[in-house]
């Protein structure tokens, strides 16, 4: 997903990142006891990012817009 952004910080022992999605809030993720969780962490939601795009709308004649 290109329009977020990661940002690792560093609290004491503690890593968290700082999450920006374009035309979201700014959201956080805590508790990584080190820089190499948090990294797979962001790249797990890149993924997940990723395939949430690519999937398609389910189509059924039960479903409709309200």
């Amino acid at each position: 997903m290109t329009d977020t952004a990661y940002e690792i910080l560093q609290d004491g022992d503690v890593y968290k990142i700082r999450i920006t999605r374009l035309g979201s809030f700014i959201q956080a993720a805590g508790g990584f006891s080190s820089r190499a969780d948090a990294e797979s962490w962001i790249a797990q939601d890149r993924r997940i990012a990723v395939i949430a795009e690519k999937k398609e709308p389910m189509a059924s004649a039960h479903l409709r817009a309200v």
